[in-house]
């Protein structure tokens, strides 16, 4: 995470997508068939205080990364043990938006929206850019041939 750090600050580059902070994003491993299965939740807890300490301590922020919803609910779950089961109704969104209620009203209503899948985000077409996902044409192409499209049916798209 320190040589992630160092790297995003020797870089020349601003932060990409109009974000003030460089986001550095942080797999969780570790906690698989190894034998850390048992303790993913202390796992969880651990890597969250030591991830609060380092963007309290550091111009930087940092995304921590699953790879299946199992972990999203555990890492969700020790969040919650970190800051409390109403992280996001007091403190942590105190960091996030300040005092200003009605940014915290309207994220708070985005978050039911997605937790109820109730929410589509509309992205513009250069977010591909930086994400590295397929432009518009190699996307429909992708589901084309997963559709078992041809090349005429494709041309309709």
């Amino acid at each position: 995470l320190m040589r992630a750090y160092d790297a995003a600050l020797a870089s020349a580059d601003p932060p990409i997508c109009g974000r003030q902070l460089p986001l550095l994003a942080l797999p969780v491993i570790g906690t698989g068939q190894g034998g850390g299965s048992g303790a993913k939740g202390e796992v969880l807890v651990a890597l969250m205080s030591l991830l609060a300490t380092f963007v309290a301590t550091r111009p930087v922020d940092v995304a921590l990364v699953t790879r299946d919803r199992r972990m999203l609910s555990a890492a969700q779950a020790a969040r919650s043990k970190r800051y409390g089961e109403g992280a996001y109704r007091g403190g942590a969104w105190d960091v996030l938006f300040g005092a200003e209620p009605r940014l915290r009203a309207q994220a708070s209503h985005l978050a039911s929206l997605s937790s109820t899948d109730q929410l589509v985000l509309f992205m513009g077409s250069g977010i591909n850019a930086a994400t590295n996902l397929p432009r518009w044409r190699g996307l429909l192409s992708e589901l084309a041939d997963q559709a078992g499209l041809g090349t005429y049916e494709l041309m309709q798209l």
